[in-house]
């Protein structure tokens, strides 16, 4: 397991450096040089397939997805697809900051519309797979997962995919042990979640949330302060606010 974490912590700080729509990196580019040559090798020719200015689009919403800026980089990617509707890169770009942007239905609609330009497209299976998850379509989740580990051909794109996978099943025992009333052992399983997914960020609000649901019957006054907390980071959040009145 501790593998499997390690190895998701490696694939998320590649994708870091080659933009949110790359293919995974050679073995050899994703050693310590990585971070300075990556960007000239990864999506070259799908680079060399784009209109100019969609391109150039495109880079601006890297940029911008770099800093963090997802709403900027949703829409230039959106404009660059205007000029080139056929790139399965671009759809994986959008979908990549649809889902920072918390918009699980539009990065799942994008992510869909790269499968179907290019199939064997792994980033869009696993994009694809993980709105899912967060839609709470574990089921489907966990079989767009198993087409993304089919076509990884990195050791460590792998173990990360399973990793993300495994937390399909430990939503699926979280939420099963709420119901059964068996709330210890829903707290250690959201807890694995967040090992998984991070407690930071703006993809971690709905783990963080469901750990809440958990501990409110544990403690009660812990996880109040936990859901004030959340409603005043994210204060679009519906599920912390239901959370904080219950």
């Amino acid at each position: 397991q501790s593998a499997a974490f390690s190895s998701l912590r490696r694939a998320q700080a590649a994708a870091s450096t080659t933009g949110p729509g790359a293919r995974p990196m050679s073995a050899t580019v994703r050693g310590a040089h990585a971070t300075t040559t990556a960007p000239s090798v990864v999506g070259a020719t799908a680079a060399g397939r784009l209109d100019s200015t969609a391109q150039s689009l495109r880079e601006q919403g890297n940029v911008a997805f770099q800093q963090k800026r997802f709403a900027e980089a949703a829409e230039a990617y959106g404009k660059a697809i205007t000029l080139e509707p056929t790139s399965e890169l671009l759809y994986c770009n959008r979908a990549a900051a649809q889902l920072m942007l918390g918009k699980y239905h539009s990065a799942l609609a994008d992510a869909q519309a790269a499968i179907e330009i290019d199939p064997t497209h792994i980033k869009a299976h696993w994009r694809a797979a993980k709105a899912c998850l967060y839609l709470g379509q574990t089921d489907q989740a966990r079989s767009l997962y198993g087409q993304a580990q089919k076509l990884a051909e990195l050791q460590a794109d792998k173990d990360a995919i399973a990793a993300e996978a495994r937390a399909a099943d430990l939503v699926d025992r979280c939420r099963r042990c709420i119901r059964l009333r068996e709330y210890h052992d829903a707290l250690k399983a959201a807890d694995d979640v967040l090992q998984i997914f991070p407690p930071t960020g703006p993809c971690s609000m709905p783990w963080l949330c469901l750990r809440c649901e958990a501990e409110m019957h544990i403690d009660a006054a812990n996880a109040l302060s936990c859901a004030t907390r959340y409603t005043s980071e994210d204060p679009q959040c519906a599920e912390a606010w239901f959370l904080r009145g219950k």
